[in-house]
C-alpha cells in the first residue's frame, strides 16, 4: 500500500516542484490557480483518506495561494509607483 501511495503522491509532486520552481525562475511567478488546484486535491485526498498526509498537502497549497497574491500585490504596487521588481 505504501508504494502505491509513494508512486501515486510523491513522484508526480516531485516533478510537480520541479516545474513550479522552473516556472518561478523563468516567469518570476506561479499561478494562484496552482495553489487553488493543490488546496482541492488535498481536501478530496483528505475525504478519502481522512488519517493521511493530506492536511500537509491543504498547507502547501494555502501557501502557495498566499504567495501568488503577494507577488500579485507587488507587481501592482511596482507598477503604479513606476519601479521595476527586483528579482528574487
Amino acid at each position: 500500500m505504501a508504494v502505491f501511495w509513494l508512486f501515486y503522491l510523491a513522484v508526480p509532486m516531485v516533478l510537480t516542484g520541479l516545474v513550479v520552481r522552473w516556472a518561478q525562475r523563468r516567469v518570476g511567478a506561479v499561478p494562484e490557480s496552482f495553489g487553488w488546484a493543490t488546496v482541492l486535491s488535498a481536501l478530496i485526498g483528505w475525504a478519502v483518506v481522512p488519517v493521511s498526509g493530506f492536511p500537509l498537502l491543504l498547507a502547501l497549497g494555502d501557501y502557495q495561494v498566499v504567495v501568488a497574491r503577494r507577488e500579485r500585490t507587488d507587481a501592482r504596487l511596482a507598477r503604479s509607483t513606476g519601479q521595476r521588481r527586483s528579482p528574487r
